[in-house]
Order: C-alpha cells, then sequence, then structure tokens
C-alpha cells in the first residue's frame, strides 16, 4: 500500500510532537508536593548557562529616569540586551570611569566622553546591533531592542564600567547604571 506525501508529513509531526512531549515532560519538575526528581533525570554533564553571552545576553531596560540590568556585575566581555521601556530615546554610550557614577563631568546637558583615552571617562569597545541592524552609535528609541557587545582583553583594576543615555539632561534624570566587573 502506497502512502501519500500528505500522509507521511502528518505522521512526521505526530511523531515530532510526540518526542517534543516526551522530552518536555521528561524535564518537568515533579508536580506533587514533597516528589523529589530523579537523579537520572539529571544530566551529569549540564554546566550552568553563562549570563552575558551572545546566547544569553543581560537583559535591562531604559527608563525616563534610570537604566537597570539583570546583574550589577559580569565578566570582562558581556552581551546585554536593552529595551527602551520610556517615552524618549537614549543616545546610548557605554565606557569605563574610576569616578563614582553620581560624580560623573558634565558640560551642556552632557556627561563629557574622552575620546583620547586619557581623561575619567573612556569609550568602551562596542559593537551594538539595533533591531537586528548594525550600527556605529546607537540611539535607542522607545520600544527598540539593542543588542551591545562591550569587549575587553582585561579587567582593570579600578574602573568600573557605566552604561548611560547621553542626550541633554539624561544624566541629570539618572539614566545610567554601573556593571561592576567580576573581580
Amino acid at each position: 500500500m502506497k502512502t501519500s506525501f500528505a500522509e507521511q508529513l502528518r505522521n512526521l509531526v505526530a511523531v515530532t510532537a510526540a518526542v517534543v512531549t516526551v522530552v518536555a515532560c521528561g524535564s518537568a519538575a515533579p508536580s506533587s508536593p514533597g516528589a523529589t526528581s530523579s537523579p537520572a533525570a539529571v544530566s551529569s554533564t549540564a554546566r550552568p548557562v553563562e549570563l552575558g553571552t551572545e546566547a544569553n545576553p543581560i537583559t535591562g531596560e531604559i527608563k525616563d529616569d534610570t537604566i537597570t540590568l539583570a546583574v550589577d556585575h559580569a565578566g570582562q566581555s558581556v552581551w546585554l540586551e536593552l529595551r527602551n521601556v520610556g517615552t524618549k530615546p537614549c543616545d546610548i554610550f557605554p565606557g569605563l570611569t574610576s569616578l563614582p557614577i553620581g560624580a560623573l563631568p558634565t558640560n551642556a546637558g552632557r556627561v563629557v566622553i574622552d575620546p583620547s583615552n586619557t581623561g575619567p571617562i573612556r569609550p568602551q569597545d562596542v559593537g551594538i546591533t539595533l533591531n537586528g541592524e548594525r550600527v556605529m552609535v546607537g540611539t535607542i528609541r522607545p520600544n527598540d531592542v539593542a543588542v551591545i557587545q562591550l569587549g575587553l582583553d582585561g579587567t582593570p583594576k579600578t574602573d568600573e564600567r557605566v552604561i548611560l543615555c547621553n542626550g541633554v539632561g539624561d544624566y541629570e534624570l539618572g539614566r545610567y547604571t554601573v556593571l561592576r566587573f567580576d573581580r
């Protein structure tokens, strides 16, 4: 008896759904109170997923009066995924400084950035993808999502990472955060 292509496809979908169901049910947490999971269900080679990687970026939100991140410290090279949930655009700037976050120098309502890498706030190597498109400078508009790769070859001894919106008045509103280094 010959099987039509459509029937073969239906069978394949049914088998795939059954396998997905078995895998999902096999790794589910115990459903009854006091029950424990079987040690055989846990892989001994499983490792925790490292936060801050391209596959698992540190998430955060840009609001009209702050920037929040899911964690307050991370390794030397990290990936961030920031969503602007506020009503104002954000000219994003990641940098390094040894100054306290509340004491950054400003001029005309913006934080003073020193591109020569000798001043109190220095740009950090960065790669920005905004709504799926690679850009050099990032203005994150409301509802936009930016994926930012911050890379360093080593961990500074004293400096910390600052991530801030650097439009006029943003710093005074508190649109910044610190992502401390794991030391």
